[in-house]
């Protein structure tokens, strides 16, 4: 089911002064429910501007933003309804935490909705949960918490109010090895169901190589490519003119192809090149 789409979405900042700058220029695509879409791209390519544009923080120049096939600026008065259903959960987002307790935190969406009591409570204890949060943490600071956890508390704060796609911009950015795996279990989680999508953004090929179903590459307020991690990164030109490095593993394929072995490019997770590693060493002997 098509939860997102735009239509040769465009955007300029600062229109009319000497700083005019079109930070996306037709940009069409869809999110379906269900899928991991990863968006890359050098600082500067549209990311940011691009997402802000899902649930309304921006407004498009030009183009059309629909969210389950609705036009959000069809009437925009009406625009609030549609921050519910599309969550953005902005880079390092335990710096926004501000209540004295997580419950507080957490629920500050929820009621920003207008829910009852019962539901606001119903909603911030499965929120809560869903992230790896135990009951006992409600009633602390969240100041008191570790990095990893602050993380959880503000994404599960969005995930309160059930959006049907959620955005995290660079979710795993500052976290050790540990508070990343959280993260990403989480993410897998959310979309467990089928109901729901998600969208990453991410400096980190090696990340959205791991956990992303699609990519999309930004490239000068474009799309330079979209397609699956095995297709993207087998195209090591596209990539690295978009001012980006391959994922480790799909510099060590193309190192390998490089010096004459039949490696297969395609190949950008872990298991899977070390099992085409050891078939390669195999053909050697």
């Amino acid at each position: 089911m098509e939860l997102l789409r735009t239509e040769d979405l465009c955007h300029v900042y600062g229109t009319g002064t000497p700083f005019e700058h079109k930070a996306l220029n037709g940009i069409s695509l869809s999110v379906q429910s269900g899928t991991l879409t990863g968006i890359i791209g050098h600082t500067g390519s549209g990311k940011s501007t691009l997402v802000s544009h899902f649930n309304g923080l921006l407004r498009p120049t030009s183009g059309k933003v629909f969210v389950e096939g609705e036009d959000i600026w069809a009437e925009p008065k009406k625009i609030r309804r549609f921050r519910f259903k599309v969550g953005l959960v902005f880079q390092f987002p335990e710096y926004q935490l501000f209540e004295d307790t997580v419950e507080k935190d957490i629920s500050f969406g929820p009621k920003n909705m207008g829910l009852s009591d019962d539901e606001i409570a119903h909603r911030v204890r499965e929120a809560a949960s869903s992230v790896g949060l135990s009951e006992d943490i409600l009633k602390k600071s969240p100041f008191e918490l570790s990095g990893g956890q602050k993380r959880r508390v503000a994404i599960a704060g969005v995930i309160a109010m059930h959006p049907r796609v959620l955005i995290l911009d660079e979710p795993a950015a500052g976290l050790d090895p540990r508070g990343r795996d959280e993260v990403f279990s989480f993410v897998e989680s959310y979309l467990s169901s089928g109901e729901n999508a998600v969208i990453v953004v991410s400096h980190s090929m090696d990340d959205v190589a791991r956990i992303a179903d699609r990519i999309v590459v930004m490239d000068h307020g474009g799309i330079s490519l979209d397609g699956a991690p095995r297709d993207i990164f087998s195209d090591r030109a596209t990539v690295e003119s978009a001012g980006l490095r391959l994922p480790f593993v799909s510099r060590i394929m193309h190192r390998l192809c490089d010096n004459g072995y039949a490696a297969d490019t395609k190949v950008c997770d872990i298991s899977s090149a070390a099992d085409a590693i050891i078939a390669l060493k195999k053909e050697v002997r």
